[in-house]
């Protein structure tokens, strides 16, 4: 539970402004900016003060706390008496994070810069200087990288700049957004210089609001007070340098301060500022020891090295314990446990590696679970592994290098397997480069989109397909579904972004193609994340609403009963604005499903005129909130009426369906097969050797 001493207290009252109009009550709490995203409005505040039930609940030190707090808000906030207005004002700060609009910085962008040295050195670098605040490569890319953080941090004043630095001291360690080595040189000597407006350094400044160590009540008079300052150095150099792994750099001068011997010291029995100040802080302390005595001198000296340095977490930061490890030289890096299409392409590496009995670990990025090709768990690498194949993408390669660093396999070599589904390579993400050695590419089109942006090496490097069996003896009706009537179907991702996948001309082109309610059709849209994106979930929702011929399903199946559910319909439809390959669309053609799609993007290398209906598309600008690195980017918007013409034409002829799902299932099998995968990406790996 949050303590109530540690968010900054009001005198606001509660009216709720009127219906439609926001108020200031609606607006995010600034005390709160240094907690870093998401923020709370100052009314969520209030109500957290005046219910001991939401204080219990809500910890609003932590930023998922917060997320929780808002939803919760967005759910019962009308029963709490509040307008629709104040709800949304929540609501619309956590979705700040997902915008893909932000500020411009303050300094040169780092994103697009040049590489020079070795990673590390150039991530150490001193860029700018905003507000006289040094400001290291790895900080600058961090807020240029993460929207959330770059809508939260303004950066315009030196107030803003020192909350984004306290916020990369402590949450963004953290969140393994920031890696301390690489900040330490830039920051130290800034951090542990003497505030000039306080009797304290610029550290204990910069984090005292956050002060939540045993005496709170003290401590909220810094820096006005001795003890005040006493307390915040002390929590400073134990318990948040542990906490977050800081150097003693950092807190330099305040160590040397509390090791220092007080003054009118015994000079028989000399006692330090620490013990002097933890004694003023303990009546039971000074009943104990009459420091006008030598041997309460020497009691509590005693007390100090007994027991004091551990309960205040002032001894030397531990070391690591040793783990049992495994030798490995290939790392399979990404989201291995997760449903989706990035951890699926994981997955499909490691299948087809185990095609070739090829040794391999992977390493999961949410959880640092270490696996091994036989499924047994491993804590640690007992050597950095030779080849690090990373399934994740451009925009993380940064947040990546350092989840591998703090991991001790940075120093291997780096293959970036990244999705990406648009033309051009964005310009911002040029510094993705630095982080890896070369880059594999799933499609012709992400190929042709990645290689002109590098000098690296850049592979086409089709991926494996393949489908567990689907589970037996379902239904249609399981699903809800007719038996009688012919299925079409489309799978999505909220997390991924609905304006590229595109259900609405999904939706638009079966009502178009049947535009009669007794059509013996039906369409399935299956869902998984519509709680990452509610807005998105919801709008989808009112589309289909009023048409019972169409389903949504929006929820997270096992693999083998979602294989069951495609394996069910009648066909596939995609009408995608780009895709960087197509799992969905690939993976119903094995199947042996006739296949909708527009003809553009990464879906060409395998739906062709023999293997699928293709759908035409007029080239149209890719908006500025509607995916990343849209600027100057262009992409298809398909043709309802084709698209309903290819749904109406196959919905009755049977033979054609028949047809193209034999000559789909073909052609994934020819390109996509396992083990001529992995055998291409054995190909490489051996090359990589010759030049390691």
């Amino acid at each position: 539970m949050a303590r109530d001493r540690n968010i900054p207290r009001t005198d606001l009252v509660l009216p709720s402004p009127p219906e439609g109009r926001r108020g200031a009550l609606d607006e995010p709490e600034p005390r709160l900016a240094f907690f870093g995203p998401p923020a709370i409005t100052r009314l969520m505040v209030e109500l957290w003060r005046a219910d001991p039930r939401l204080r219990a609940r809500f910890d609003l030190r932590n930023p998922l706390h917060r997320r929780d707090f808002a939803l919760w808000l967005g759910r019962e906030g009308r029963s709490l008496g509040l307008d629709q207005c104040s709800i949304g004002a929540a609501l619309a700060l956590l979705q700040r994070g997902t915008s893909l609009l932000g500020p411009a910085p303050q300094w040169p962008p780092q994103a697009s810069q040049p590489f020079n040295g070795t990673v590390d050195d150039w991530l150490a670098q001193t860029i700018a200087e905003p507000e006289g605040v040094p400001m290291p490569r790895a900080l600058a890319l961090l807020w240029e990288l993460r929207q959330d953080v770059r809508l939260h941090f303004a950066n315009r004043t030196r107030a803003e700049v020192l909350e984004y630095i306290g916020w990369c001291l402590t949450q963004g360690i953290r969140d393994g957004c920031v890696a301390v080595e690489l900040i330490e040189p830039a920051l130290a000597p800034f951090l542990d210089m003497p505030d000039p407006e306080l009797p304290a350094t610029r550290l204990l400044r910069i984090i005292a609001p956050l002060y939540d160590g045993p005496y709170p009540d003290i401590a909220s008079q810094f820096p006005h007070t001795r003890q005040a300052r006493f307390c915040v150095a002390v929590w400073a150099c134990g318990v948040l340098r542990r906490r977050h792994g800081w150097p003693r750099s950092f807190v330099r001068g305040p160590l040397e301060w509390l090791s220092r011997i007080a003054d009118a010291s015994d000079a028989f029995v000399p006692l330090d500022n620490l013990a002097v100040g933890l004694w003023e802080l303990r009546p039971e302390l000074q009943v104990r020891c009459d420091l006008r005595t030598h041997e309460g001198r020497s009691a509590l000296r005693e007390w100090l090295v007994g027991e004091a340095i551990e309960e205040f977490e002032l001894e030397d930061l531990p070391k690591a314990p040793s783990q049992p490890a495994i030798a490995r030289d290939l790392c399979l890096v990404g989201y291995a446990c997760l449903v989706s299409g990035r951890a699926e392409d994981l997955r499909m590496s490691a299948l087809a590696l185990s095609r070739h009995s090829r040794r391999w670990a992977a390493l999961d990025r949410l959880s640092g679970a270490i696996t091994t090709e036989a499924g047994r768990p491993t804590a640690a690498f007992a050597a950095p592994p030779g080849i690090n194949l990373v399934h994740l993408n451009a925009d993380t390669a940064f947040f990546d290098y350092l989840y591998l660093r703090e991991r001790g396999i940075e120093h291997g070599y780096t293959i970036g397997y990244w999705a990406w589904e648009l033309a051009k390579f964005p310009e911002e993400w040029r510094s993705s480069f630095t982080f890896v050695q070369e880059v594999w590419a799933a499609s012709r089109f992400a190929y042709e989109a990645i290689a002109p942006a590098t000098t690296k090496p850049v592979f086409l490097m089709p991926p494996a397909v393949a489908i567990p069996a689907p589970e037996p003896g379902l239904k249609r009706a399981d699903f809800g579904l007719p038996d009688d009537k012919f299925i079409f179907y489309f799978s999505f991702d909220f997390r991924s972004y609905i304006s590229r996948k595109n259900p609405g001309a999904a939706i638009a082109a079966f009502r178009h193609a049947f535009p009669h309610s007794d059509a013996p059709v039906r369409l399935v849209l299956k869902t998984i994340g519509g709680s990452w994106k509610p807005e998105d979930r919801d709008a989808l929702n009112e589309a289909v609403r009023g048409d019972p011929r169409i389903l949504v399903i929006d929820q997270e199946l096992a693999r083998p009963r979602a294989i069951a559910l495609v394996a069910l319909a009648d066909c596939f439809v995609s009408l995608h604005r780009s895709e960087g390959f197509g799992r969905g669309p690939a993976e119903a053609m094995l199947l042996g499903k006739p296949v909708i799609t527009t003809d553009y993007s990464g879906t060409r290398d395998f739906a062709t005129a023999e293997t699928a209906l293709l759908v035409g598309y007029e080239l149209a600008p890719v908006g500025q909130d509607e995916y990343p690195g849209a600027a100057g980017q262009v992409w298809a918007e398909p043709d309802i009426g084709e698209a309903a013409a290819a749904m109406s034409r196959i919905a009755g002829d049977r033979p054609l369906a028949e047809r193209l799902g034999r000559a789909g299932r073909a052609r994934i099998r020819e390109l996509y097969d396992p083990h001529h995968v992995g055998a291409r990406y054995l190909e490489r790996f051996a090359a990589i050797a010759k030049t390691a």
